[in-house]
């Protein structure tokens, strides 16, 4: 008698994809829905993260743009294994042979050390060119108009902070930076539009390998606390109250930040992203400066605003008030 194979099953319902990666020693984030790693296919020596996943519909969708692999996740499993996806499936689902021994992947080469991408002193040139565009460039006009709309209105200040407006150059990943407003970070740039365009924001890197705080040089822990907020303009209303603080320029905080501030002697940190930050977003940056030797404090934060940087168009005294209301802890 002829052994009949059971039919294909709904793959999907039974298979965790995630732990079925790991099991062939491929690492991969659990928490995320979306990400990019190097390709596990055993013919591919893939140098950098080319494979992108992607979970869509309860379906993992895998593509590699370096071998041009492209499938779902069974695909993938399937020549990981060594055999079609129908095979893959099929033996899946009978339940009746395990599965074949994966092929042993080949070892992978150490990640990269981090390059610079320029000298400290070209990048220092592009923002000092980008800092006297603003001030005095004929094409900057609406950059100050919209500094003035978000209540900075002092050139002292303006100079203080050493903004800019971004201005054309050679430098690698800068070119997209021209005709937004510039903000000077450690190792790298912020640049946020002064119109609808998109993204509202662009970052770059170029002396440091991680996106570093917006102030994070300009803070000392002889002058009085620290808060920890989102954006620059929310870091600025709060230096303007006097009150020290540092952007991490999005959600989640660099640790190589977190052990700088606590080289430099802080202790202890006041949480106050943008009210809309998830909990598991302020969890993550206070598990990132407890690590760093760093106690975290939860704050309430602006009320009645959606973030410290609206309080800028603010009287001293309104100012004063709302950081006076804000920075209670939760």
């Amino acid at each position: 008698m002829t052994a009949t194979l059971p039919p294909l099953a709904p793959a999907w319902e039974r298979v965790d994809f995630l732990a079925e990666l790991e099991r062939r020693e491929v690492r991969v984030p659990w928490n995320r829905a979306r990400f990019s790693v190097r390709c596990p296919l055993p013919d591919h020596e893939d140098r950098t993260p080319s494979c992108s996943m992607s979970l869509v519909n309860g379906k993992w969708l895998v593509k590699c743009f370096g071998c041009d692999f492209s499938g779902d996740g069974i695909d993938l499993l399937a020549a990981l294994d060594g055999m079609t996806s129908a095979e893959w499936c099929r033996i899946r689902a009978s339940r009746e042979a395990p599965l074949p021994v994966p092929v042993p992947a080949r070892p992978r080469p150490p990640e990269p050390a981090f390059r610079p991408l320029c000298t400290p002193e070209e990048l220092a040139g592009y923002l000092d060119a980008c800092h006297q565009a603003l001030l005095s460039g004929n094409d900057s006009a609406a950059a100050r108009r919209y500094l003035r709309d978000r209540g900075l209105t002092d050139g002292a200040e303006i100079r203080a902070w050493r903004l800019g407006f971004g201005v054309s150059t050679k430098l690698p990943k800068l070119w997209c930076m021209q005709g937004r407003l510039v903000f000077p970070c450690p190792g790298g740039v912020e640049a946020r539009a002064i119109d609808d365009a998109q993204p509202k924001y662009l970052a770059a890197n170029l002396l440091t390998e991680r996106k570093l705080p917006f102030a994070l040089d300009q803070v000392d822990p002889e002058r009085g606390p620290l808060a920890i907020v989102e954006g620059a303009f929310d870091a600025i209303a709060l230096h303007r109250a006097e009150v020290q603080a540092i952007a991490v320029r999005g959600k989640p905080l660099a640790s190589e930040a977190a052990a700088r501030l606590r080289e430099r002697g802080f202790t202890s940190g006041y949480i106050s992203l943008d009210p809309d930050a998830e909990r598991q977003a302020v969890l993550e940056v206070g598990r990132t400066l407890v690590r760093a030797g760093i106690a975290p404090y939860w704050v309430r934060g602006p009320q009645g605003v959606k973030d410290w940087g609206e309080v800028l168009t603010r009287s001293d005294e309104e100012l004063l008030g709302a950081v006076a209301e804000g920075l209670v802890l939760r």
